[in-house]
């Protein structure tokens, strides 16, 4: 077990939690040690001194008070956290649908039976021979069976062999009355059991039926999660620690204190050691402040992830996720969280939806969804469950057509509401937090050892409409419990959630109802319509982000009691949206009451402008003005170019604006200018964003003007930079802001001075490369997602061998990797090959030992017509060449400092006298 695992498993034993909490087995990956590392030590130290200046938190989580409150949390129903204990469930077995158009056979070649071993039942009759023949069902073939064939005919077979033949096929009542049988079946005896039974002495084969009625549900899967791998997968670092710094840099012209700000520091990173436990800290340098209050440190936390549960444990400075009524509390301790949406980023959670038809025969299947074709397939008879339906958020039609070989054709179809928020059946997501409160005042986290929170959620999946879920949490002061449903039928999707809470001996409750409604995306025009409630009794009460006492304080009430909104927009033709909408709040004990309503008109002018409408009226608004109309005309001038011009009547302001995007991803810079005008003033702001290969940049300039006074009253430039410093073993690069994984992408030596791009773009850009600063830095990785990166090389000596050309990722939370490109093995030859008769070896398969490193991956290679055969991958060394069965055999030697080679002479084989 980790020192981590040790910890929290002690502070759980100690808390009574039980054995739920099982060490998860740890693999430590080897990676690669560079044999430059001593010469790094330096810039490795840095980077983790850094990291260690910002770790001394959540010493406070020894405190004897602090780990008693996590066993009094701990002691809930087992119930609530049987989850934590379950491993993620697994599909059924199924039948993938590939993206093209494929046939699927019956039974599918996953549940193929094994071959008989012969009859195991002994059967004597005067004239029986043993005859091993395929068994079908209908056209199908099944397997095959020995069976004893007498005179006249007559026909017995092994009845467990026939079991195994029908395991995946027959329902299961029908494998029971098979069962019931001897262990000797005859064809009459299979006509009994309805299953038919016919021997064809022509074909030496034995057919029997199966009804629709007696078969297996077989399930079909519409659309597959699996993700497809297009490589070998590369190894993250056995260490690695990276460190993303931000600052700003202010010169004030006018308004406040003149002149050069001091500059402030933004400080992030993250050092993941071997066993995949991630340390992370958050940090802020102010250097205007006294030395010693100059350093901030805003967070630190423990990070262990268990993915193959979709399971995260955090340990230190928290922000727990939070459901329905409930706040997220600033606090440190412990938390638990299963998501597949951090975990399992790529896995479909969601209901899929599921129908069941039947074909007597053999047809063709059609699936649609909202009108648009999803696939195309045979069958053969039987009973198909299909599911894993490709639906989009909203009304989703679905349709399966089936037809049949004389054209006859059926229609399966039913009506379904999507919502992103529900859960596959069976599956559940949860938090679980325990801890103390540690709210952020003076710009750094104030522990309170006496003030204990627990907080938590649970959901799941309980059919494919319906998913239901509960939450509470609990500070020193008092708690709160609630409940929330997620239910989707045929027209719409309906949400409920409920709290109740009590918080020094006053209880409140809050609850709210919520509608949404989308119509089919292939009828008619679009339209979309919500409708909420939400009613909040006087003293109800979350434990509220102060974690000291109730939000609303001691006496006070919650000032709104109800809040009810409605929400309408429509489609017209191509070029015009309507939206509406409209609610009113009733207040209570000096909080208003009061309507507020919203028209929106928006049109397409042409293909490149569009203008828009929108009158509003609030009761409520504070700045004496109920009424209001917003307009707006955008037009695109060109390839990422956009100008807009807004007037807002309530505010009387006016906004003339300009924004240009990058044209490429990388190295690209953006341009946004804008002037404003409101009573009494004009600003004038413009900003320009560049990437570069090692750095952020982003320059603006704001400037304010007093019509009163004619002053400029406000005037500042800015310039604000980001970069990062990574480590990954042994090898250091510095480049732009690193937020999750990261890789560092070095040369190899017979690169020479060849430089490497990383994700070169059409244009000649890149995401990153090499370059005097060293290798290149790839800052953009997402965890649990695959990444492919493409390399291309500039300056290589012609001929040399990239390999594949790519690295493939999967990273872990907070990974780093070290990728290598080029290595020894870059040599490329051409030559001929002779036989023993010194004429040339056509069209013959072969392979490339090296001599030095046989342990080393042959090389393939093979000849054409002519004898030519070439060669990628070699390095400098002696090697062998086996063609052939036979084989025939040749040596030769790869110089030094040649990455291309062409043999001069053709090679013969060992022992031919040349």
């Amino acid at each position: 077990m980790l020192p981590i695992e040790e910890a929290i498993a002690a502070t759980l034993a100690e808390a009574g939690a039980g054995p739920w909490f099982g060490a998860a087995e740890v693999v430590a990956v080897p990676g690669q040690q560079s044999a430059a590392f001593n010469a790094q030590l330096a810039s490795t130290v840095a980077v983790s001194a850094l990291l260690l200046a910002m770790t001394p938190a959540g010493l406070v989580l020894a405190d004897p008070n602090f780990r008693g409150a996590i066993g009094d949390a701990l002691r809930i129903p087992a119930a609530f956290l049987s989850d934590l204990a379950e491993p993620i469930s697994q599909a059924v077995q199924a039948i993938a649908i590939p993206p093209s158009r494929p046939t699927v056979t019956t039974p599918p070649p996953s549940i193929l039976a094994p071959p008989d071993t012969g009859r195991t039942d002994v059967v004597e009759r005067p004239g029986r021979i043993e005859i091993t023949m395929p068994l079908r069902i209908g056209t199908a073939y099944v397997g095959e069976l020995t069976a004893g064939i007498g005179p006249e005919n007559m026909v017995d077979l092994s009845r467990d062999r026939l079991l195994v033949l029908l395991e995946p096929l027959a329902s299961r009542a029908t494998l029971d009355k098979l069962r019931a049988m001897g262990e000797t079946l005859t064809l009459a005896d299979l006509q009994a059991l309805g299953l038919g039974g016919v021997y064809d002495p022509a074909l030496l084969e034995i057919t029997i039926d199966l009804p629709v009625n007696d078969q297996q549900l077989r399930t079909i899967e519409l659309s597959s999660e699996l993700e497809a791998p297009t490589g070998r997968v590369e190894r993250p670092a056995r260490f690695s620690a990276w460190l993303t710094w931000r600052t700003a840099l202010d010169y004030v012209h006018a308004g406040g204190s003149t002149g050069l700000a001091r500059p402030v520091f933004d400080l992030t990173g993250a050092a993941r050691v071997m066993g995949g436990v991630v340390v992370e800290v958050e940090a802020f340098v102010d250097t205007s402040l006294a030395a010693a209050d100059m350093f901030r440190r805003r967070a630190t936390r423990f990070v262990y992830d268990q993915p193959e549960r979709a399971r995260r444990w955090v340990l230190g400075d928290i922000r727990p996720d939070v459901r329905g009524f409930q706040s997220s509390p600033d606090m440190a301790g412990l938390s638990v969280t299963r998501s597949f949406g951090m975990l399992e980023p790529g896995r479909n959670i969601r209901p899929r939806g599921q129908g069941t038809f039947s074909l007597s025969q053999p047809g063709s299947v059609q699936f649609f969804v909202n009108g648009r074709p999803v696939r195309q397939m045979d069958l053969q008879p039987g009973r198909y469950d299909v599911r894993n339906f490709p639906f989009a958020a909203g009304q989703n039609n679905v349709q399966v057509v089936v037809e049949d070989p004389t054209g006859r054709r059926e229609l399966f179809s039913y009506n379904r509401f999507f919502d992103q928020q529900l859960l596959e059946p069976g599956l559940a997501e949860y938090n679980l937090a325990v801890g103390i409160a540690a709210p952020f005042g003076n710009g750094q986290q104030d522990y309170r050892t006496d003030q204990f929170i627990a907080t938590g959620y649970y959901r799941r999946g309980v059919t494919d409409s319906l998913t239901l879920g509960i939450n509470g949490q609990a500070n020193m002061n008092g708690g709160m419990v609630g409940a929330e449903a997620l239910w989707s039928p045929a027209l719409g999707v309906v949400s409920a959630q409920a709290a109740v809470s009590n918080f020094d001996g006053r209880t409140g409750w809050a609850a709210q109802l919520n509608y949404q409604w989308q119509s089919p995306t292939e009828e008619g025009p679009r339209q979309t319509f919500a409708a909420s409630v939400e009613a909040v009794s006087p003293y109800f009460d979350s434990i509220g982000n102060a974690n000291e006492f109730p939000t609303i304080g001691p006496g006070s009430v919650n000032p709104r009691a109800v809040d009810v909104s409605l929400a309408y927009s429509r489609q017209f033709g191509d070029r015009t949206v309507l939206n509406a909408d409209a609610g009113y709040v009733v207040g209570r004990e000096g909080g208003q009451s009061g309507a507020r309503a919203r028209l929106g008109f928006s049109r397409r002018l042409d293909r490149v402008s569009n203008l828009s409408v929108e009158a509003q009226y609030d009761q409520l608004d504070r700045r004496g003005n109920n009424y209001g109309v917003f307009l707006t005309y955008s037009r695109r001038l060109g390839a990422g170019q956009f100008f807009r011009a807004s007037h807002d009547a309530n505010q009387e302001r006016s906004r003339l604006s300009y924004q240009r995007n990058p044209s490429r991803g990388y190295g690209g810079y953006s341009v946004a200018a804008d002037v404003e005008r409101a009573p009494g003033e004009t600003s004038l702001n413009g900003s320009v964003f560049r990437t570069f290969n090692r750095l952020e940049t982003n320059l603006s300039h704001r400037a304010t003007f007093d019509e009163t006074t004619g002053e400029v009253s406000n005037q500042r430039t800015s310039l604000r930079l980001a970069g990062a410093v990574a480590y990954a073993d042994g090898a250091v690069a510095v480049g732009r802001p690193i937020y999750d994984s990261f890789a560092i992408v070095t040369r190899h030596s017979t690169l020479r001075g060849a430089q490497v791009l990383v994700d070169p773009t059409p244009d000649g850009g890149s995401q990153s490369r090499t370059d005097r600063l060293g290798p290149a830095l790839v800052s953009e990785v997402s965890s649990y997602s695959r990444r492919n990166l493409p390399i291309e090389v500039e300056g290589a000596d012609p001929g040399y061998d990239l390999g594949s050309g790519s690295f493939d990722l999967r990273a872990p939370y907070r990974a780093g990797y070290r990728l290598v490109v080029g290595s020894d093995y870059s040599v490329s030859l051409i030559g001929t090959l002779l036989d023993r008769d010194l004429q040339p070896v056509a069209l013959l398969a072969g392979r490339a030992i090296d001599l030095s490193d046989p342990d080393h991956a042959p090389i393939e290679l093979f000849t054409n017509r002519a004898g030519r055969f070439s060669a990628q991958g070699l390095r400098p060394g002696r090697w062998r060449i086996e063609l052939g069965d036979g084989p025939l055999v040749y040596e030769f030697d790869v110089p030094e400092g040649e990455t291309f080679i062409r043999l001069a002479q053709p090679l013969a084989p060992i022992g031919s006298g040349r």
